[in-house]
């Protein structure tokens, strides 16, 4: 992490015209920290003045990237939707403030409450004691995201309630579209996959809010506990199975020891009343193919030529598994022995 004495010194002045009441502000510590695949992000503590004695925070500049692995970014949207859930009890960063102009960071940015913690992936690997715990949360999390009354709630804005083919055939064109877009050059089993899932499309029961990365990589644990779910950057309204099958391919995809799927399914199933079917699961784990193929292609593209690579140096790490995602998915479709 690399202290930023200039960006330091630009968050302490808009803070104090921000928040002219909060006396005596000082901003400190203030650093970028190289975590997730895209936003920019700085960590700093702030201290001020009130009426009843000092208060101090730790806090995160969460900004938008200059080039990002998934095309528009709105970060506006997010921190709307970030502060209806927060209303609605999902477990979620509290937002401090929004600005759009650029004028400030050269791009729109949110400045939100720092959760304490580590990634559940790493107290997963680190503390075998609490899986079963964590496994438990992140099961109820998900099933707490999508039992939300999203009209009750604000949250109709995130998208259409139109369910049937709908939210498949939009994730289709848009991570099509990060293809396009990104590669330098031709995947054709990644075309393949695109048109198999094109001929495959299930129909959806009912939308729900879908986070939209729900992974072990966005569950944040403090004490053998999920106390947060964080980048909420491609919440939508979906199709809640593609949130299942999210979770149940990155689990499986970083080789958690102990991870149970069908355990994670049966339990999902329980909670919420919705039957996960083994077909629909399928589809939505196909698609995590292209989605993360189009996520690391696009990442590499954005590492090799943004103007601030720092963000997307995790993404590098993922890059070593676009020709496995390939071959992964043309073996599950059965077409892998053919091509040999």
């Amino acid at each position: 992490m690399d202290e930023r004495p200039d960006i330091r010194h630009t968050i302490g002045e808009y803070l104090k015209a921000r928040f002219p009441d909060r006396n005596e502000l000082a901003v400190d510590d203030l650093r970028e920290i190289q975590v997730g695949g895209s936003h920019v992000i700085y960590a700093f503590s702030a201290c001020w003045r009130d009426d009843e004695g000092w208060v101090s925070k730790n806090l995160i500049i969460r900004r938008e990237p200059d080039m990002g692995v998934h095309g528009s970014y709105d970060i506006g949207r997010e921190c709307e939707a970030l502060s209806r859930l927060y209303e609605a009890g999902i477990p979620v960063p509290v937002v401090h403030c929004l600005e759009r102009d650029t004028r400030v960071l050269g791009r729109p940015f949110a400045i939100m409450e720092k959760i304490e913690g580590e990634r559940m992936v790493d107290a997963w690997l680190r503390r075998p004691e609490s899986r079963k715990q964590l496994a438990e949360d992140f099961v109820s999390t998900l099933a707490s995201i999508h039992g939300i009354d999203w009209h009750g709630h604000g949250l109709s804005f995130l998208g259409t309630s139109e369910h049937d083919r709908h939210s498949a055939e939009g994730e289709i064109d848009k991570w099509e579209s990060v293809l396009e877009r990104s590669q330098y050059g031709p995947h054709p089993a990644l075309a393949e996959l695109s048109t198999w899932l094109r001929r495959n499309i299930p129909r959806s029961e009912h939308a729900t809010i879908c986070h939209g990365d729900y992974s072990p990589f966005n569950g944040h644990v403090l004490n053998g506990r999920i106390v947060a779910m964080l980048d909420w950057e491609m919440v939508d309204l979906g199709d809640p199975i593609s949130d299942v099958a999210w979770a149940c391919f990155f689990c499986g995809l970083t080789w958690m020891p102990e991870w149970d799927e069908a355990a994670f399914i049966h339990r999902y199933e329980e909670l919420t009343g919705v039957e996960v079917k083994a077909e629909d699961l399928f589809f939505w784990k196909m698609l995590a193919h292209l989605k993360l193929a189009a996520i690391t292609i696009s990442g590499t593209r954005a590492f090799l030529e943004s103007t601030n690579p720092t963000s997307m140096r995790e993404l590098m790490a993922f890059n070593t598994l676009t020709p496995i995602l390939q071959q992964n998915a043309l073996q599950s479709l059965g077409y892998w022995k053919d091509l040999r």
